[in-house]
């Protein structure tokens, strides 16, 4: 009985620590408009993600039912696909963070060194783990549950074609989704005084009221930009 309890609890801690930074990703994206705002609102009393914190957990229940349903296989391959999201994600943080800090990197040795050095060959390490495990290892007919036959291409690993196809149709959603918010934000940026007094970010946050405190006013952490 004492087992049953311990692995009953370690897969109750392991769904909640895994929904916990989804979540929180699907939060950050909502606040700079990549998804719906309605996603980026947080709970008044303990100041959590409530929208994406239960969306995700719908998204996966879902998910999870409709895979179940066409195929225990697919849902295996799908499982061990997440490997190449995550390295692409991991790959891209990497490159991020060059370009970020791309006018600093000659400051000192120790930007050009955690700010572009070892960032750049994380995100190059990365993208070497994406190719190899997506066009080598996954895209083996003999690895993983499924294969597929695609045209041109032949038989090809279940994980590799589930795997590659999320990340394409992430990018088709990611475009949809941002085309407005990309032109408002070009338009905004094009409005701004080329220079600007001497001021703290301290003193324009301080009055920044969020959208639904119902008093009338309001806005986007982007109105301060």
């Amino acid at each position: 009985n004492l087992l049953i309890f311990m692995v009953l609890t370690s897969a109750v801690a392991s769904t909640q620590t895994t929904i916990l930074p989804l979540a929180r990703t699907v939060f950050s994206m909502a606040a700079h408009k990549a998804i719906p705002s309605r996603l980026a609102r947080v709970h008044r009393r303990f100041l959590t993600p409530t929208w994406s914190t239960v969306g995700v957990g719908l998204v996966s229940i879902g998910f999870l039912i409709l895979l179940t349903t066409i195929s225990r296989n697919v849902l295996a391959d799908s499982i061990e696909s997440v490997g190449l999201a995550i390295a692409f994600y991991y790959g891209l943080t990497g490159f991020a963070c060059v370009w970020y800090y791309r006018k600093v990197l000659s400051r000192s040795s120790r930007d050009f060194l955690f700010k572009g050095l070892l960032p750049g060959l994380g995100g190059l390490m990365m993208f070497y783990f994406f190719y190899y495990a997506a066009f080598v290892v996954y895209a083996d007919p003999d690895y993983g549950a499924t294969s597929i036959d695609l045209p041109f291409i032949g038989r090809t690993g279940g994980v590799t074609v589930v795997g590659l196809g999320a990340l394409l149709l992430g990018v088709v959603l990611m475009l949809v989704t941002t085309r407005g918010y990309t032109a408002s934000l070009r338009l905004q940026r094009s409005l701004l005084p080329r220079s600007l007094p001497p001021q703290t970010a301290v003193e324009p946050t301080s009055r920044y009221v969020p959208a639904d405190s119902r008093s009338g006013v309001g806005g986007d952490w982007f109105d301060l930009i």
